[in-house]
């Protein structure tokens, strides 16, 4: 298993907490989609490395946590990347909250969200 640079999410694996997309290799790693070799070639790079798609950061006990998918964070106008699902998720858990839904523009240099309440458990 490695983490790999994502320059283009600020990911780096030279950081304090080193950060990046989750690579796996092994016996256990498939080695490509029936005859399909060009969708193989978006997972598996040329040493048989698989992609996952997921941003992870290394915990100092050497574990591996997964961060979000790699597609699902967005970028706002000042530079930080923003996991709306992650931000949906944990405001979910909030007893008062039905629903929510959080949106990112880059153009903003701030994310919304648009939140349905529980009138009972609010009142």
């Amino acid at each position: 298993m490695q983490l790999r640079d994502v320059p283009s999410l600020g990911l780096s694996t030279e950081a304090e907490y080193p950060r990046g997309e989750i690579y796996l290799k092994g016996n256990s790693v498939f080695k490509g989609y029936f005859k399909n070799p060009e969708i193989t070639k978006l997972v598996l790079d040329e040493d048989g490395w698989l992609r996952l798609g997921d941003a992870g950061v290394l915990n100092k006990n050497g574990s591996i946590s997964i961060i979000e998918r790699i597609g699902e964070m967005k970028k706002l106008q000042n530079g930080y990347f923003i996991a709306p699902q992650k931000l949906e998720n944990i405001y979910a858990t909030v007893p008062i909250i039905n629903q929510i839904y959080v949106d990112v523009n880059s153009t903003y240099n701030f994310c919304v969200a648009i939140v349905h309440l529980d009138k009972e458990k609010l009142l």
